[in-house]
Order: C-alpha cells, then sequence, then structure tokens
C-alpha cells in the first residue's frame, strides 16, 4: 500500500519542481548583462559598438560591426544565453563604407577616374572666377577725372632762368613757375608754382650799324602732381630799339663837325677834306658799340595764352590719389 501512493506521488512531485523553476525565470537585467559579457568575450565583436536591450526576454541587438560574419556571430550569441525567447538583430555593417580593403580602394579609383576627377574640374573653374574677382571690390583708387582748359585761357609765368638776345640762341630752354593758379568752376586745375619750360623760338642780337635785338618765348611744358604735360600756346616777344636812325645822325653828325673844322682851316677844299674825315670819326665811334640787347632777368613776368585746348588731371584730384596711394 505504500508503494501506492509512492507511485502516484511521482508525477506530482515533478511537477513542483518544474513550477518551482519557472517561478525562478531570469530577469531582462540579467539577460542583458549575461549577453554583453559573452559578446565582449569574443575576440572579433569586443572592439565594435554594440548596444544590447532586453524586453520580457527578447534581446534587441543595434549598433555596428565590421563584416557580415561579425553580425551572424552576435546574433547566435544572444540566441545561447540563458532566458532568451527571441533575438531582434538590428545590427549594420558599415566597414565598406568607412574603410575598405586597399585593394577595393584602388580598385574604385581607377576603375572610375573621370567621374572623380570631373567634378573637381567643375569646382575648380568655377572658383576661380570668384578669386580674382575678389580683390577688386576693395581697389580703392578711382578712375581720375580729366579737365580741359580752353584755347585762349591767359598763363602769366614767371622766369627763372635768364634770358639774354645776345648770348642765347633759338631752341634754348628756360625754367619758369606759374604765378597764379588756373581756376575753372572754383576748382583748381592747375597749382600756383607749378613747373613750366619755356623755349626761345627766335633771338636776333641788334648789330653795329642797323636792327634791333628781339626775343620771342613760348610756352613748352607744364609739370605738376608727377605729370608732364605739353603746352602749345601763344608768343610773348619784345624788340629793343631801332639801330638804324641813330646811327645816320651819329655819321651825320660826324660829317657835318668835320666840314666846319675844314672850312676854318683851308677853305673850301679843307671842308671836304674835314667833312670826309669828320665822318669817318662818326662811323669809327659807331662800330664801336653795338645796338640795345634784350635781356629779360630772373623773376620777370612773361604773359602767353594757349593755342589749343590742354587737358590734365586736376590738382586736387592727384593731390587726393596720393594720399591714398
Amino acid at each position: 500500500m505504500y508503494t501506492k501512493r509512492w507511485i502516484v506521488s511521482l508525477p506530482t512531485l515533478l511537477l513542483a519542481i518544474g513550477l518551482i523553476a519557472c517561478s525562478r525565470a531570469r530577469s531582462d537585467a540579467e539577460i542583458t548583462t549575461d549577453v554583453q559579457t559573452k559578446i565582449q568575450a569574443d575576440a572579433a565583436l569586443a572592439a565594435d559598438p554594440i548596444n544590447i536591450q532586453c524586453n520580457s526576454g527578447v534581446v534587441v541587438l543595434s549598433g555596428s560591426v565590421k563584416t557580415d560574419t561579425a553580425l551572424s556571430t552576435a546574433e547566435d550569441i544572444a540566441k545561447q544565453v540563458e532566458g532568451v525567447k527571441g533575438v531582434v538583430n538590428n545590427l549594420q555593417v558599415v566597414s565598406a563604407a568607412i574603410s575598405p580593403p586597399v585593394g577595393q580602394r584602388t580598385m574604385k579609383k581607377t576603375a572610375k577616374p573621370a567621374q572623380a576627377a570631373a567634378p573637381v574640374a567643375r569646382v575648380a573653374s568655377s572658383a576661380s572666377p570668384q578669386t580674382q574677382a575678389a580683390p577688386q571690390p576693395a581697389l580703392p583708387v578711382p578712375e581720375p577725372v580729366r579737365v580741359t582748359i580752353p584755347q585762349g585761357t591767359g598763363m602769366t609765368v614767371r622766369l627763372i632762368d635768364p634770358v639774354d638776345s645776345e648770348k642765347n640762341k633759338e631752341g634754348d630752354t628756360f625754367r619758369a613757375s606759374l604765378d597764379s593758379p588756373i581756376v575753372i568752376e572754383d576748382k583748381t586745375v592747375i597749382p600756383k608754382n607749378a613747373d613750366v619750360e619755356t623755349r626761345l623760338v627766335s633771338s636776333k642780337s641788334a648789330g653795329h650799324f642797323t636792327g634791333s635785338s628781339a626775343v620771342v618765348l613760348v610756352m613748352s611744358k607744364i609739370t605738376f602732381g608727377g605729370k608732364t604735360y605739353d603746352v602749345q600756346s601763344g608768343e610773348f616777344s619784345k624788340q629793343g630799339a631801332s639801330r638804324g636812325k641813330r646811327s645816320a645822325a651819329v655819321i651825320g653828325g660826324g660829317a657835318a663837325v668835320g666840314a666846319v673844322i675844314g672850312a676854318i682851316a683851308g677853305g673850301g677844299k679843307g671842308a671836304a677834306i674835314g667833312a670826309a674825315a669828320g665822318a669817318g670819326t662818326g662811323t669809327g665811334v659807331q662800330a664801336l658799340t653795338k645796338g640795345e640787347q634784350i635781356k629779360l632777368p630772373s623773376e620777370t613776368l612773361l604773359e602767353f595764352q594757349l593755342k589749343a585746348p590742354l587737358t590734365v588731371i586736376p590738382a586736387s584730384d592727384t593731390s587726393k590719389r596720393e594720399t591714398v596711394g
């Protein structure tokens, strides 16, 4: 009778043991820790960023691995952990995009050289004009404004070098300076004391008996603001006193005085001889001296007028450009 009771109680005992085992099912935290420990223990997976979560016994894998083999290995490890009911594998293989093998990189570069180079060439060609154009807005110096001085404008010039009709010849040049500024519409176009060059175009020295001395000058250049301009001007001329009438008077006067002296000395013939001698004396005196020479000393003021319009960069604009530079 005791044997029968034991046989009846054995299934009940096994059921009780099963219930006890079920009541001690593993928690999600225990499963997560176990899966993580085993994955990190695998040399092929230890360095990969793998995230592990467990919810009601279902393990979710996320993150990335280097190869497809590593992806499968991680999933198999999770399935073998006690208490795991299922595995959701969200791992991604990222090694091909980040660091392909050397052989694969070489093949890609050599297989598609035109596709890789074309975008670079287009970018370079479009960027180049932008690089060249960038400095243009930074240029501070504007284009110079030019002003034209009309024909007939008067210019007063003060000589620096003296002029002498006896010493100077045609083609000689003389330094001078502008005595007063040239102003147009209340704006100084050429400043006072601008450097001026004058040129002797005609020079005549008076002779011993007849003729008069004369000089003719023109403006040839004017310089200011670091620029020199050619000038076409009218003439400044100065002529000395005529020599012809004064020579005749001196020679005639000498003959008359000689005739008087000759008449006193010896009558008619003596008068004739005296006249000739007197005339010779007058000529000798006249031959010893020359006629009046033209001398224009330094500081002499000369007046000129423009024969043709003169276009210049105004003095005020020039000074601004020099300040900016």
